[in-house]
């Protein structure tokens, strides 16, 4: 197979550089070439072209998250006239203990509910009152007489 491409190559080439005179001798060798068949013809093979596919997505297995677990108890301070922390989020069933911590001036303290969540609770220092949470909500608190410094906010998810 080689050799009658080889062979054709020179015949093109020399196309080229002949005189018109022999213009008939080469297409008489045109022809003979072109009659020309090998005595084993190769099959030449291409390689397989790849197929054009679209990618499959993958269904990625992602670990399962486990549920955001909010504090079961949480301890909010009546201390320097003031509430910390002011806000605090809590589960379904979760407990906040309320502790009275201002030592100067030994003031007693009501507790308030907003949404009358329980009575008002009057406490002395180092009293602590705990209520628990049993349904989903926002819930707001203050100490009687100091609200605008002394109140907070209860989320329960």
């Amino acid at each position: 197979m080689k050799f009658v491409v080889l062979i054709i190559v020179v015949v093109l080439l020399s196309l080229g550089c002949v005189s018109p005179q022999q213009s008939s001798e080469q297409s008489n060798m045109t022809e003979q070439l072109q009659n020309i068949t090998p005595e084993s013809e190769e099959q030449i093979v291409s390689p397989p072209q790849p197929q054009e596919t679209q990618p499959q997505p993958q269904e990625t297995l992602q670990p399962e998250q486990p549920p955001i677990q909010q504090p079961k108890n949480i301890t909010v301070w009546l201390v320097d006239y003031s509430v910390t922390p002011k806000n605090v989020s809590i589960g379904v069933g979760g407990t906040v203990s309320f502790v009275h911590y201002q030592s100067s001036g030994n003031p007693v303290f009501v507790l308030v509910s907003d949404e009358g969540l329980w009575q008002p609770q009057r406490m002395d220092y180092g009293d602590i009152f705990s209520y628990t949470f049993t349904q989903k909500g926002v819930y707001h608190f203050h100490v009687e007489g100091f609200e605008k410094i002394m109140s907070g906010t209860i989320v329960v998810t």
